[in-house]
């Protein structure tokens, strides 16, 4: 289970330090994700205006930039069950 303490403890700094600038584990989260899906858009807007003007071109370069993404940082993915 996810705790603003245990995240403290993991990133190296005091145990109480997340909770006292977020306030809550959900507001912690809430930043953790924000900040993720804004370097996952950042990353597919990249690849997709490299591609060009091609939507044939775009589509599979926004893809391939989301997957090459996920496959970087497993660890943010949730797992399967089982």
């Amino acid at each position: 289970m996810f705790s603003p303490r245990d995240c403290g403890r993991r990133i190296c700094v005091s145990n109480p330090a997340p909770a006292h600038h977020f306030g809550s584990a959900s507001r912690l989260l809430a930043a953790l994700s924000a900040q993720g899906f804004a370097r996952l858009a950042g990353a597919t807007r990249e690849a997709r205006d490299a591609a060009g003007e091609d939507p044939a071109a775009r589509l599979p370069a926004t893809g391939l930039a989301y997957v090459e993404r996920s496959l970087a940082a497993p660890g943010l993915w949730p797992r399967p069950p089982g």
